[in-house]
Parts: C-alpha cells; structure tokens; sequence
C-alpha cells in the first residue's frame, strides 16, 4: 500500500506525497459564492461596470457521449467579482522577492548565470535593494527592472521564488493555455498599452502562459476603471459550461446509475428522467452534490479568511459529496487518516466521483480533483481565493501542473469504498 501524503508547492498550488505524512496547503478560506451573472459571445467581450464580473462564451463546442448521457462543452471564460477582489488591489504594494537558503554570493552567482544585459544585471545586483530577510535573501526589484527581464531569466528567478510561501505572487500565477492567450487578451476590452504591459512580464512555461506581476501592471496604470479590467482579466479562469442531455446509446436507468453514484438514487432520478420524457438538456450542475453546485463558477470570499481553515484542492475534492463541509479535511494529520480509511486506489477508468491525484515521477503528488466524466474534472486550482472552482478536462489540469512543477504529472485514481 502506498504511504501517503507528503505536502509540495514548487508552484503554490495544492500538492500530496504518498511517500511520507506532512501535508501542507496554504491559505484558509471560507467561500461566498459570488456568481457570475453575464455570459457574452468570445469575439464580442463587453467589461461589466457594475462590479457583478462577467463570463464570456467561446463560439466553439464539443460533444462527448457515453454511458453518462451526452455532454454538450462550452469554453467560457469567469472573473471575479469586485468583493471577491483581493483588498488594495487597485493600489497594490512593490514586489518583493524572497529567494529561501541564499546568501550574497549565491545571488551574484544566480545573476551572473542569466541570459540578461549588463545594464540589468547592474540593476538586479545592487546591494540598495537587498536585505537579509529569515534564512534568505530579500530583494526588491524596481518596477523598471521586472518589466526589463527577458522571458528566460523571469522563468529561472520565478521557479525559485515559487518555492516559498512568502513569495504569493509567484507560488499562485494567473495562467492560460498558451494557444488561448493573445485571443484571450484582446477580447479583454484593454487599452493597446496594458496589453504591451501584460505581454511584457508574461513568461511561457510547457503550455501555458504565467503571469506573476499583477501588481507591477496594475501599478503602471493610471485609470481605475482600466486597473478593474486588468485586475479582471488577470484573475480570470478558463472553464466549461457543460449541458447533460439523454444519449441513444444508453437507457435512462444507465444514465441514472452514473450520476447517482454515492448518493441517494431519489436526488437524482426525477431531473434525470426529464431527460428521457422531454428530450431536453440541463446544466451539468444540477446533477452534482450540493457541494460542487454551491461553489462552481464562483471565487472564494478574500474577507472570509481568519478561521484557520485550509480550504484547498484536496478539502474541495473530499469534501465534494459532504452535505456540510468537514474542514478537518483541511488538517494534515486527519486528510492522512481519511483517505487511506475512505478511499483506495484502482486501475479502472475513472468515473463520477472518484478523486484523481496528480503526481510526478518522484512521488510527489501536487493536485487532487473530482472526476464527473468524459475526461472532465470539478477542480480548484490553488489554495487562495483567486482561484474559483472550474470544469476542467484532465489533460488541461496535467499541462497545468507539469508547467507548475517542471516535471511530468499523471493522474492517479482514488475511488471511495464501499462503491456507489
């Protein structure tokens, strides 16, 4: 049997090890949902000024069919609203880096070992902006010198910064598939000049584009109402809208069975049926457990945060059948105990309800989330409130946590005892 559990951030969001016990995820967070009301076509991107945020459909569909009955993808786009906004966040504070177990001349080596101008390098090395900070090194670099590093050396310095939990910005980056970006920025309703700013401090990594320094942005704008769009689009988070419909291929007691697995056939069956008398199509969310249905679409309340409680992927994940939320599963020690008492891994295909652990070569398992079907997963990608509960397909979820974690990740599937 495998140990399990044993907590990494090389990227700030939620990880496990089923080497050793020490699970640790970050920041407590107690959830408002905070619905985001519009939805508008992806090529006609409209910023709403009334502080509700704003989803925006992407005109491409897609079909998946099995014994789930037929999903019909929509890609959309959320952002937050403004009171799931962090605090300041129109006026927010310098960047400071904390580079974990560096001296002096550990940093002057790192400098000299970047692909960078002298003239930066003269910036990056001044001792003015240095201090010794904890068993590390602090640095606060200037806004000119952060929009001045080349994509190479931003991703070298932001993958050690990730490493520790002082440095927010870089463990939890905003990020979007590489292939969506400058679709996705120019449908953000910004001005020319922001979007230059965006382009200029994004760095690619496998798939994705991250960006760290929304603050460095934020603070170069002199507009507010152009710091709220930007301050939007870079909290925004891909994901599905997904409608459930009956599939020919299968009878509606198949279809049945599927979704009602670990809960109460009675909760699902009269929705379900529907389908079969009236031959309509329902968001997929009306046949999740109230937890996931409570909190898809929305982001964390950042007001809601003094209770000790870590509520991070793998609280989402085991909590997704919960009528009321355990928040010991946020506890290092009893998530250790639950799972192996609750759940055991298997080779079978996923299906509704199992938890997929991602996990590098090493062992290290650094994100959780819940199989719904057709490869598609209920996720929260991070452990701070900018980060809201998505559909996500698990290919996109491995992309994103290779990228995060500089090696390959697979998925691993963890089913509930006792079956359905």
């Amino acid at each position: 049997m495998h140990h399990f559990f044993r907590q990494r951030h090389p990227s700030g969001l939620g990880g496990v090890h089923l080497s050793t016990l020490a699970f640790v995820c970050l920041v407590a967070l107690f959830v408002l949902p905070w619905i985001l009301l519009a939805i508008r076509p992806h090529h006609h991107h409209e910023v709403d000024e009334t502080g509700v945020g704003n989803a925006v459909v992407d005109a491409g569909q897609e079909v998946r069919s099995g014994s789930f009955g037929k999903l019909v993808l929509t890609p959309i786009v959320i952002s937050p609203v403004d009171r799931a906004l962090p605090p300041g966040w129109s006026r927010p504070a310098p960047a400071t880096w904390f580079f974990p177990g560096y001296d002096a001349q550990k940093m002057d080596d790192l400098i000299a070992s970047l692909e960078i101008d002298d003239m930066l390098r003269h910036a990056l090395a001044d001792r003015e902006h240095w201090s010794v900070a904890g068993e590390g090194l602090q640095i606060k670099p200037s806004v000119e010198t952060i929009f001045a590093l080349p994509t190479g050396a931003r991703d070298t310095l932001y993958q050690i910064l990730s490493r520790d939990p002082r440095n927010q910005a870089y463990r939890h980056p905003w990020s979007l598939e590489t292939s969506n970006f400058e679709s996705s920025l120019t449908d953000a309703a910004l001005t020319r000049e922001t979007r230059d700013l965006i382009r200029r401090v994004a760095y690619t990594n496998q798939s994705r584009v991250f960006v760290s320094d929304v603050n460095s942005v934020v603070s170069s704008i002199e507009d507010e109402s152009e710091k709220l769009r930007a301050v939007r689009f870079l909290k925004s988070a891909s994901t599905y809208l997904v409608q459930l419909s009956f599939n020919e291929a299968s009878d509606i007691d198949t279809l049945i069975s599927y979704w009602a697995r670990h809960r109460s056939v009675h909760e699902t069956r009269p929705i379900l049926e529907s389908l079969d008398i009236t031959s309509a199509s329902i968001d997929i969310t009306h046949v999740l457990a109230p937890f996931a249905r409570r909190r898809i679409y929305t982001y964390p309340d950042p007001q809601a945060a003094d209770d000790g409680v870590r509520r991070d992927c793998h609280w989402s994940s085991l909590n997704f059948f919960a009528v009321n939320p355990d928040d010991q599963l946020g506890n290092t020690a009893f998530v250790q105990e639950y799972v192996l008492e609750h759940y055991y891994q298997t080779s079978d295909e996923p299906v509704y309800g199992d938890i997929i652990f991602f996990t590098t070569p090493d062992g290290q398992t650094v994100h959780s989330a819940v199989y719904l079907a057709a490869g598609l997963a209920f996720t929260k990608n991070g452990d701070n409130e900018h980060q809201p509960w998505i559909i996500m397909d698990l290919d996109d979820i491995r992309d994103l946590y290779t990228a995060f974690s500089h090696a390959p990740t697979n998925p691993q599937t963890w089913r509930k005892k006792g079956g359905a």
